[in-house]
């Protein structure tokens, strides 16, 4: 899988780097970090559409707590912190995005990533 460095822009800290693979292939984006026992701090996964569009994603079989990141027009417009589903029916995490980066929980309170913050990719 490829990767590339993200960098988040935060109104009270400096620029903050991240390295992403790139879920490019469908494949790739259903598999997405399933099954994956952990994702090192500095690292994600970026999810990338070509048009914005009502984008769903759920935590079903991630082993681990996440921070979902929803972008469009390289800006954060939601920020959901998700816990591991164990439920039968998991919870889907839904925004009107062209771009998904998936980091550790706890990742954008640790480097004041919030709603509005510039992204670039």
């Amino acid at each position: 899988m490829k990767s590339t460095t993200v960098y988040f822009f935060s109104s009270t800290q400096s620029p903050v780097t991240v390295t992403c693979e790139i879920a490019e292939t469908l494949f790739e984006k259903k598999q997405g970090l399933i099954g994956r026992s952990s994702l090192p701090d500095g690292q994600g996964m970026l999810f990338m559409f070509s048009l914005p569009w009502i984008r769903c994603f759920w935590m079903k079989g991630v082993l681990f707590p996440l921070d979902i990141i929803f972008i469009r027009k390289k800006k954060i417009v939601k920020i959901i912190h998700a816990s591991c589903e164990t439920a039968l029916f998991p919870r889907f995490y839904c925004g009107f995005i062209t771009a998904v980066i998936e980091c550790t929980q706890g990742f954008c309170q640790r480097y004041g990533i919030e709603i509005g913050s510039r992204v670039d990719f």
